[in-house]
């Protein structure tokens, strides 16, 4: 896959091309860097802090308008050193460009809430400024077993959660 970074400092680079080679462990690819903010690029990171982290699943950045960033990693920070939350960060968006869901919404859980509802609304409302629709679509509601083709094991241990 290859990649392009749209803004972001060497150091935030750094971080991001030493983390996920370790998707290479687990997957059959290879990354690939690109000129800087390279529209042609299939994956295009950003480090805008205001937006969060994010990342479009698999092959939806296709439909992302070239210009734009098709990943967001605004909780990396300029630092020489990789904080293990950023590491988690790193590997968690990168899951979703492979096309891996959020574990905590797997099929097997539906029906089944351990979550605090109404504290993880407070939360992200105020850290993150998403209202409820987004934070049950994104966090709390989990997938029904007909809306995913193949799934695994629930993993509450996965990076994806």
């Amino acid at each position: 896959l290859d990649y392009s970074f749209f803004g972001g400092t060497p150091n935030q680079h750094s971080k991001v091309e030493d983390t996920i080679q370790e998707w290479t462990w687990y997957a059959n690819l290879t990354f690939s860097r690109s000129t800087p903010n390279n529209p042609n690029a299939t994956l295009r990171i950003a480090f805008d802090p205001t937006k969060g982290s994010w990342s479009y699943v698999g092959n939806a950045a296709r439909d992302c308008d070239r210009s734009a960033p098709t990943m967001n990693l605004g909780w990396i920070s300029d630092t020489d050193t990789l904080m293990r939350h950023e590491r988690g960060v790193i590997l968690h968006q990168f899951g979703h460009v492979l096309g891996l869901m959020h574990e905590h919404e797997h099929p097997t859980r539906s029906g089944v809430r351990r979550l605090r509802e109404a504290e993880i609304l407070q939360y992200y409302k105020q850290t993150q400024g998403l209202d409820e629709i987004t934070v049950r679509r994104q966090i709390l509601d989990v997938y029904s077993e007909r809306s995913v083709s193949s799934y695994s094991q629930h993993d509450p241990t996965s990076i994806m959660t």
